[in-house]
């Protein structure tokens, strides 16, 4: 098993950190993949995708703010969520088997590990 570990920032920092299988999601038509515990890692989220959000471990973002999307709706969920990971057109994030992601103290560190 390999893993890559990487720093972002942080848009929601629940006390535990979470780790599941990556759900690599796209747009709408990436829907229907969504199994409970995925760890999500999309370019970005909208409006539409909020019923998803409760099937989520984790939410990962490549960019926006704590003020985004996916961070305020990772929020209400209470998942953990890190934005401006740049992980959705990452290699080893396309081919990773699970993701864990732990947030606290203003950086945020992720762990892809992958076959």
């Amino acid at each position: 098993m390999t893993e890559a570990t990487t720093t972002s920032l942080p848009a929601n920092q629940p006390a535990a950190g979470a780790t599941g299988p990556v759900r690599m999601v796209y747009g709408p038509d990436d829907f229907g993949t969504v199994l409970p515990g995925d760890v999500l890692v999309a370019p970005a989220t909208a409006p539409a995708w909020t019923p998803l959000f409760s099937r989520f471990a984790a939410v990962v973002t490549d960019g926006g703010t704590a003020a985004a999307h996916a961070s305020l709706i990772a929020r209400e969920y209470g998942i953990p969520a890190v934005c401006r990971h740049r992980s959705s057109h990452h290699p080893a994030a396309q081919r990773a088997s699970s993701l864990s992601i732990k947030a606290g103290s203003g950086r945020s560190t992720s762990k892809l590990r992958w076959p």
